[in-house]
Order: structure tokens, then C-alpha cells, then sequence
């Protein structure tokens, strides 16, 4: 943890060292504002009269103003000062934004954010950020964690991408920190899955904001399916092999042109034809959702990158009505 800033700019959350590989010189702090105060002199008596609060009734404040200095890393591929202050400048041009400490994220703040200062040198490169923030600061805590399963069944070696969820999805905690206890019966893989090592019951903890979920996995000798895949252009999210006997199974498959190609998706369990069940598009054909509560048999995907003209050739007839999937920001994949 480096004390970071993270900034929420239209729908992207950034943590200035994360994406911005930026250190604050000293622990960010934001200024309080400062109560807005009027006294008058009044001809023949003493002291002065505190006009402050005739009008509203109530202290008013000025707006925080500050500014937070940056060491930039220098040793970062492809990120030198050039591009660390075009790529901040760019985002931040013109944009309200709301913004968190890192090491306080239930309370974040409204304004401006920019670029006020920049030196670079040899040795380290520095960047100010500069504030003016709304007094009011806003309180925003993690109300709900849940995962995808609460409760998976494993054999040995087999994986399965477990998903967690944070709400509300626009809030500051946006790590999630997961544990499996007791050791040596799961593992969390780089990969983002649980991978049962041996035979015996652990439990999965997400924590976000002080707020869990848990979800119980067996690891045991149970009847599997395989998942086999063709995919041409096309990209997914959860790479497993196989899958338990009435366990479920998702994934997102996406295009990787997105400007020139469109998606084709065709998916079958026990040989049986089920895309029209299991398989929801997006509105502009370039991500589809698998989601399979049961399954029963071995699954077959074939996902294809068309050109956009010839995709439009296939498809005579209309489509079966079916729901938008939609992107869910503030959710996590660990």
C-alpha cells in the first residue's frame, strides 16, 4: 500500500499507484474547510458583530483546497513521465470527479482534480495534484459481498472460477482480500479459480469494507464433465476444464475485434443443443454470458469472430427475445 488516491472519473475507478504508479512524498491528507465568517464594526460598542450565520442559520464553508505531491516510479516499462503526465492530464481535463483516500475509502469528496505542478529529472519525477473539493465529505460503506456459489464440490485437481460481488458497485473498497482455511485442501490459483489439492471441507472467506461471504467446498471422488471449447477470435473469462455432476458452470465469451467482427455462439450439453437456454447476448453481438445452473453432461462450446457483413448474411431469421447482459462495474473476479 502506498497511501493511495483512488478516483472515480465516469465509470473508471483509479488508484494513482495501481494505474498511475504515483507515491505520495508525504501520507495524503485532505483539508478541512474552512467555516466562511463575517464580522462588522458597530459604532459605539465594543468588539465586533458576528454576521456568519444571520442568513443561513448555520456555519457555511468554503470549498477544501490543496494539492498532493507524486513521486513518479521510474523503472515502470512503458511509463515514463511523458506518457504518466499526458495519460493523467488527458483523464483528469474537465472532469467532476469523486475521490477516496485509500486508507479511509467510506468517505470520499466531489470537485476538481488536475495537474498544477510537474518536474522531471534524472534521479525522480514529481507531479502535483491540485483539489478543489465541495466541504461536504459523503459517507459510502460496503453494504453486501456475496459469491456465485455458496457451496462447490470439487475432485482432485479439478478448478472453478468462483466470482464475488461488492454493493453498491460505486463504492471506494475496491479490493477484495480472499482466504481458504484450514490450508491444503484448495488453493486460490493465479488465474483467478479454486483448485482442490486433497480430500477434506474448507470454506472460501471474501472480505470487502469488514462485510463477508463464504462459500463451503468439499473436495471428494464425484462424477465429472468435461468442458471443451473452440474458439476462433474470441476470448473468455473462465478457463476450467471440467465441471461436478449437477455443479454450475459460467463464462463470458467476447470478441476481440470488437470494431470489425460480431459473435457467434453455439453451446451443447450431452450432445444436446441448449444455446437458446444457456446463452444470453449482448445487445451488439460482441459478449455473451454462459450460464448454467446444472450440469447434467459434457459441455461443448464454438464461439466465433465473424465479419460484421457476413454475421448480418446469417441471420435470417429473428432472433429469440432474451435479456441485455450488461457490464457490472464495482464487481470483482478473484
Amino acid at each position: 500500500m502506498y497511501h493511495s488516491l483512488i478516483i472515480n472519473v465516469g465509470e473508471d475507478y483509479i488508484n494513482t499507484w495501481d494505474d498511475w504508479f504515483l507515491i505520495p512524498s508525504s501520507r495524503p491528507v485532505i483539508s478541512p474547510p474552512i467555516e466562511r465568517t463575517k464580522f462588522v464594526t458597530v459604532p459605539g460598542r465594543d468588539g465586533n458583530l458576528d454576521y456568519s450565520q444571520s442568513v443561513s442559520g448555520k456555519p457555511t464553508f468554503d470549498n477544501r483546497t490543496g494539492k498532493i505531491e507524486f513521486y513518479l516510479e521510474n523503472d515502470i516499462p512503458n511509463w515514463d513521465w511523458e506518457t504518466a503526465y499526458t495519460t493523467i492530464c488527458e483523464t483528469l481535463k474537465g472532469q467532476r470527479v469523486r475521490m477516496a483516500l485509500e486508507d479511509n475509502p467510506a468517505h470520499y469528496y466531489e470537485g476538481l482534480l488536475w495537474v498544477s505542478q510537474y518536474k522531471s529529472s534524472k534521479g525522480h519525477s514529481t507531479i502535483a495534484l491540485e483539489y478543489n473539493l465541495h466541504p461536504t465529505m459523503k459517507t459510502l460503506n460496503v453494504g453486501a459481498v456475496v459469491m456465485n456459489v455458496e457451496t462447490l464440490r470439487l475432485t482432485k485437481g479439478m478448478e472453478f472460477q468462483l466470482l464475488v460481488g461488492v454493493g453498491p458497485t460505486n463504492t471506494f473498497f475496491r479490493k477484495v482480500t480472499v482466504t481458504a482455511a484450514p490450508k491444503g485442501i484448495v488453493e486460490i490459483t493465479k488465474y483467478g479459480t479454486v483448485k482442490g489439492l486433497k480430500k477434506g471441507t474448507a470454506v472460501i472467506t471474501a472480505e470487502c469494507g469488514g462485510v463477508k461471504a463464504e462459500c463451503t467446498v468439499e473436495v471428494g471422488a464425484f462424477e465429472t464433465h468435461v468442458i471443451t471449447r473452440n474458439l476462433d477470435g474470441v476470448t473468455e473469462t473462465n478457463p476450467v476444464d471440467s465441471v461436478v455432476d449437477g455443479g454450475s458452470y459460467q463464462n463470458i465469451l467476447a470478441v476481440k475485434d470488437k470494431e470489425n467482427t460480431t459473435l457467434e455462439v453455439s453451446l451443447t450439453m450431452g450432445g444436446e443443443d441448449c444455446t437458446s437456454t444457456y446463452v444470453t447476448m449482448d445487445e451488439d453481438k460482441l459478449l455473451a454470458q454462459i450460464k448454467m445452473d446444472a450440469v447434467t453432461g459434457d459441455i461443448q462450446i464454438a464461439a466465433t469472430a465473424l465479419p460484421k457483413a457476413e454475421a448480418a448474411a446469417l441471420r435470417l431469421e429473428p432472433l429469440a427475445a432474451s435479456m441485455t447482459l450488461k457490464r457490472v462495474n464495482g464487481s470483482f473476479q478473484i
